[in-house]
């Protein structure tokens, strides 16, 4: 008989933790395994990339409530959703004045929004995002449950009194790398003993494949493509690399920085414009698959404050790319500065002169990409680690 499984995510548009759950699921043995995915936002490019045996639930949640917070609380006031309405604006008051963590608030109220009904009982469920710990503890009939910490808990700047009257309740919590992992521990000690590792899995033949796809627009330009594949988020350093294009565009140094990743673009093309940098620092919105752009591009970016274990930067050194990434608390676990990438300070000018380096030294350039080359790259057989962990 096949074990059931049902998994919690909020949504699957591009997003790290998204494209890890994809790359998991694509590679589960569904002869022994039946698995729903429950999402709160039935939307996302990742979607087409579900495997046909895996059932997609919708948590129903109005659609309205995830727009930018002006235009939602219009549509939510035209509609008449006013229970919506009254959530949208304390999470507002919770994030922007309190200075709460937003992913934790609003874990909170879409516990509250959400319309489904939980009513089959299943041998394992997982919060593929360790913050929706509270609905498959208070609504998930199921014998173990199990929560995983994409991020570096202490630097996201979580706050342990939203996640520990759940958390304590899970029976395993897996997290994505030896950093991860340390800090985890480091918050909630008592937790220790049901912590593993658990590596996001990254196929280097689906990758490849997949970068082979024929795109147009961002081909059309034959100067110096700069890349970052990640969430439009502050905590991505997005304006910091506004803030380096501008550096870059100073100094006289022909380019183009594009930006794969969903999010709300405004204030940052309104930062974009301000600084008279809308021809050179594109945002291509969210793709499907970013391999084709990864693989066309000349060097690739992650300027992020932090991050836990960052799939984008993975599937860069699949692709062999030069890499300049800051120096968040976890970058160790992927980078070897100097050896497969540049590890740079977390601000405008580290990028700018990470970037520059490579420019101006193409030998070097070409050294980072040849080691990249040489490594052993990809983890599918860590499927066994997610069997063991169910």
């Amino acid at each position: 008989m096949k074990k059931r499984i049902l998994i919690v995510n909020n949504h699957l548009r591009t997003g790290g933790a998204e494209n890890s759950l994809i790359s998991l699921l694509n590679q589960m043995d569904y002869s022994k395994y039946e698995v729903d995915l429950y999402i709160y936002q039935n939307t996302g490019s990742y979607i087409e990339r579900l495997p046909n045996e895996v059932n997609l639930i919708d948590g129903k949640v109005d659609k309205e409530y995830f727009l930018p917070f002006t235009e939602a609380i219009v549509r939510l006031a035209l509609k008449g959703n006013f229970k919506s309405l009254i959530y949208k604006l304390y999470s507002n008051f919770q994030t922007k004045i309190l200075k709460n963590n937003f992913d934790q608030v609003n874990s909170k109220i879409m516990l509250k929004l959400q319309k489904h009904n939980f009513k089959k009982k299943y041998d394992v469920c997982i919060a593929y995002k360790h913050i929706f710990s509270n609905i498959i503890v208070q609504k998930v009939n199921a014998d173990k449950k199990i929560a995983y910490v994409h991020s570096d808990y202490i630097s996201m700047n979580l706050n342990p009194k939203y996640d520990s009257p759940f958390i304590n309740e899970i029976d395993t919590i897996a997290t994505v790398s030896e950093g991860c992992l340390n800090t985890l521990i480091k918050v909630f000690p008592e937790l220790e003993s049901k912590t593993v590792l658990a590596p996001n899995i990254i196929s280097p033949s689906l990758i490849r494949k997949m970068s082979m796809e024929p795109i147009e627009t961002y081909n059309n330009y034959e100067g110096l493509k700069l890349l970052t594949v990640a969430r439009l988020d502050v905590i991505k350093g997005i304006d910091l690399a506004i803030k380096a294009s501008l550096k870059l565009k100073e100094n006289n140094i022909s380019f183009k920085w594009f930006i794969i990743g969903g999010g709300p673009q405004e204030k940052f093309k309104a930062m974009v414009d301000s600084h008279g940098l809308s021809k050179v620092f594109i945002f291509l919105g969210e793709k499907k698959n970013p391999y084709p752009y990864i693989k066309n591009a000349d060097i690739y970016i992650q300027p992020s404050r932090t991050e836990g274990k960052s799939i984008a930067i993975e599937e860069a050194k699949v692709l062999n790319k030069p890499i300049v990434v800051t120096d968040y608390p976890t970058v160790n676990d992927q980078i070897n500065a100097g050896f497969n990438g540049v590890v740079v300070p977390i601000d405008s000018n580290g990028i700018y002169n990470g970037i520059l380096r490579l420019i101006e030294d193409p030998v070097f350039r070409k050294k980072l990409s040849s080691n990249l080359f040489t490594e052993e790259l990809g983890n599918e057989k860590d499927i066994n680690i997610f069997y063991n962990i169910i």
